[in-house]
């Protein structure tokens, strides 16, 4: 048994992921919303853009004043304008219910194309979006990914590329959700709460620490 397979052995004991579906164009505009901010900031700014809109096309003609103001709880809210916007602009262009007969991986690199959807965005929109495996990787996922020493990369883009390789297609959402969970829970920047983890029998980093110690 591999590594991979005994780690997603303990995570399928722990954890179970139920899709619950979404507008596909709510998750592009969440997801752009809490780049470089906290959930707490991005929820925010989502639902005060919910209760501000009817619509996306009422966003759209908006001045992007009215957005910016709507959502500056996410921070950047001049540039996260212009991507949502750019986005839904392109989003219009889409064949959604073409391109989701696709594989998922041929409609995450579809997506890319839009302006300001990147391979995280792509892959939790098609994830929460259209309820096809994914694994997005965010930094809770890049954190205890390299850990457990199951990806290299230096950057979340290239352990996703990674990851999307080398877990098995239905388990990949499964996987996601719970190493954010880790990530937030036990398996923080400092300080990692080792002994806590269902995950510490297949972790480098906690054989390293392990050995470190001399026991």
């Amino acid at each position: 048994m591999n590594k991979i397979t005994r780690i997603l052995f303990e995570v399928r004991k722990h954890y179970k992921f139920k899709w619950v579906k979404r507008s596909f164009e709510d998750v592009i505009v969440q997801t752009i919303l809490s780049q470089h901010t906290s959930d707490k900031n991005s929820l925010k700014a989502f639902e005060n853009l919910k209760k501000r809109f009817k619509n996306y096309n009422e966003l759209l003609s908006e001045k992007d004043s009215e957005l910016e103001k709507t959502i500056r709880n996410a921070g950047l809210s001049k540039i996260k304008t212009k991507r949502i916007k750019k986005a839904l602009k392109e989003l219009k262009k889409i064949d959604l219910k073409k391109l989701s007969k696709e594989n998922s991986l041929k409609i995450q690199k579809e997506l890319t194309k839009i302006h300001g959807v990147g391979p995280k965005t792509a892959a939790i929109a098609v994830m929460f979006g259209l309820g096809k495996q994914a694994i997005p990787v965010d930094t809770h996922v890049f954190r205890v990914s390299k850990r457990l020493g199951i990806a290299k990369g230096k950057t979340p883009a290239k352990v996703q590329e990674e990851l999307e390789k080398k877990i098995p297609e239905k388990f990949k959402a499964l996987l996601h959700i719970s190493l954010i969970d880790i990530g937030r829970t036990v398996c923080k920047p400092r300080n990692p709460r080792c002994s806590k983890c269902i995950l510490r029998k297949n972790c480098e980093y906690y054989k390293n620490v392990f050995n470190s110690l001399n026991f």
